[in-house]
């Protein structure tokens, strides 16, 4: 794939270069930590008012499953929304749209209203998610995805690391806090009014009064055939990676843990995961992404592996197992959009990155259920052996494709 226009007029210094695709994206991931921290204490604020309240089972249901819902639909539909509208303009909407639902959480008080709200919210994101993961493949050259998908990943962890601790702002289930989500997903808006910049470089679309390359449809089927090791990687990402708050205070409570203990497993996973995005973002547009991802996805398979076996002997051996899992695990799904943006055309990043996240969201919605009744069925070690597996299947699948490739450029 060729370099972005932005990389080629920018000289022959690297760090030029670097430092211009990192402006140029800001407003973009600064808007991404901005709604990340309004959805993560909407989806605190809302599981507590939940727990507290005296909603029947059936309606608690309703509204847990409205936002992975949602999200799926919003995968299905942002191709679309984009193409007509552009990235910036498509992710102010969603910026208000959120906003807007967030705040009727305060106004209906109720779990089955909640439910259409919780929908509208998964819709929402995703596709400023699909916004954000187009725009950076579309904006970054073979020498600065990986790099730039990384600093988008920090953002958004940064970003739902503050947003969870912000229900210290209230009592919990404050309805007062619905408010305070809501203003933060409407200040995301902000970074794309005040940088006045709504699509990526070289792009433009008939929504502006612009003839740029329309984007295309990518079918699953296609993307299969392409690059079957990044669609393994991102329905094993969302297993592991969206669920992960929700399934470790499960683990905890089956191995006999604290809810203290099940905060610092969560904490310990993302801090992981934190530390290392950069270094491993900026390896990746060194060395071979698929030796990257395939390496990632090992070390996330043993540290799992040892979790399971050795996970009950000692608390902080405990910690340092997931600390590793974090750091390991998390790489995978930045990698493989890197990865994925390289295989195609700017015309197909779209699409593809709506696929991604299609798939990324089954494996969301798929998880909890499997993992829950794993852990009750058997030990609850068993949570990690399928991740674990889910891992190694990710791992295998790139070395796969790797190999099948070198044999054709030989051939």
């Amino acid at each position: 794939m060729s370099q972005s226009p932005m990389t080629l007029h920018l000289g022959s210094h690297p760090d030029r270069r670097d430092l211009a695709a990192v402006r140029s994206i800001m407003p973009l991931v600064l808007a991404i930590g901005i709604i990340a921290s309004g959805n993560a204490l909407l989806a605190t604020t809302t599981s507590l008012s939940l727990a507290l309240g005296h909603d029947s089972v059936e309606a608690v249901r309703v509204a847990l499953t409205g936002y992975p819902l949602g999200f799926l639909i919003g995968c299905l539909t942002a191709r679309s929304l984009i193409s007509r509208n552009g990235h910036g303009r498509t992710f102010q909407g969603m910026a208000v749209l959120m906003a807007c639902a967030t705040a009727l959480f305060f106004v209906v008080p109720d779990a089955m209203a909640w439910g259409a709200l919780r929908l509208v919210n998964g819709f929402a994101m995703a596709c400023a998610f699909t916004v954000a993961e187009s725009w950076i493949n579309l904006e970054s050259g073979p020498r600065n995805r990986g790099s730039l998908l990384a600093l988008y990943m920090v953002m958004s962890t940064l970003g739902m690391a503050s947003g969870q601790s912000l229900i210290n702002l209230g009592q919990p289930g404050d309805a007062r806090l619905f408010i305070v989500a809501a203003a933060i997903c409407l200040a995301a808006a902000l970074p794309f009014a005040m940088h006045r910049r709504y699509h990526p470089a070289g792009r433009t679309h008939s929504a502006a009064g612009g003839a740029g390359e329309p984007d295309e449809q990518v079918s699953l089927a296609t993307l299969l055939r392409t690059v079957p090791a990044v669609v393994v990687a991102a329905f094993q990402a969302g297993m592991a990676n969206m669920n992960f708050a929700v399934l470790a205070p499960i683990y905890a409570a089956h191995t006999g843990h604290s809810a203290a203990v099940a905060a610092a497993l969560v904490t310990c996973y993302s801090l992981g995961g934190f530390l290392i995005q950069l270094p491993m973002g900026w390896l990746s547009d060194r060395f071979d992404r698929s030796l990257i991802l395939s390496g990632a996805a090992m070390t996330a398979t043993a540290s799992c592996l040892a979790i399971a076996l050795f996970g009950g002997v000692s608390t902080p051996l405990l910690f340092a197992l997931l600390l590793v899992y974090g750091a390991a695990g998390s790489v995978v799904y930045p990698v493989a959009i890197a990865l994925a943006g390289q295989r195609f055309e700017s015309r197909h990043i779209v699409s593809v990155s709506g696929r991604l996240l299609l798939v990324y969201a089954v494996g969301a919605v798929v998880a909890p259920a499997v993992c829950n009744e794993l852990m009750a069925r058997f030990e609850p070690g068993a949570l990690f052996l399928l991740l674990g597996a889910a891992f190694l299947a990710t791992a295998l699948s790139s070395l796969a494709e790797r190999m099948v490739g070198q044999r054709r450029a030989r051939a």
